[in-house]
């Protein structure tokens, strides 16, 4: 995975070929699955400022952060990943209830 090599470029990788980003995802939640969720991590929060409203990087990137939350025991930020996922029209989510 080449997903995190630097400025600009790594703009241009996640943007450009939707294959390859998947091949990187699918990889990113197999590492994530297997113990290691630093992949998940990453590449979930590099789509995610990458996304430019891309409704397919913002899926990946929510799947992503959630498998990485939860494989580090973070469910609330999981929940809240959710949250945000659900409502990305919102500047912000006041409130989350469980």
């Amino acid at each position: 995975m080449t997903a995190t090599t630097g400025g600009t470029n790594l703009h241009k990788q996640l943007t450009g070929d939707p294959g390859v980003v998947a091949s990187w995802v699918t990889e990113a939640l197999q590492r994530c699955a297997a113990g290691d969720p630093a992949s998940a991590l990453t590449l979930g929060r590099d789509l995610h400022w990458a996304s430019e409203g891309d409704a397919e990087r913002e899926r990946q990137a929510h799947e992503l952060l959630v498998a990485a939350y939860r494989a580090l025991g973070r469910h609330n930020l999981a929940g809240i990943t959710d949250a945000h996922h659900r409502h990305r029209d919102l500047p912000q989510v006041d409130v989350l209830r469980t």
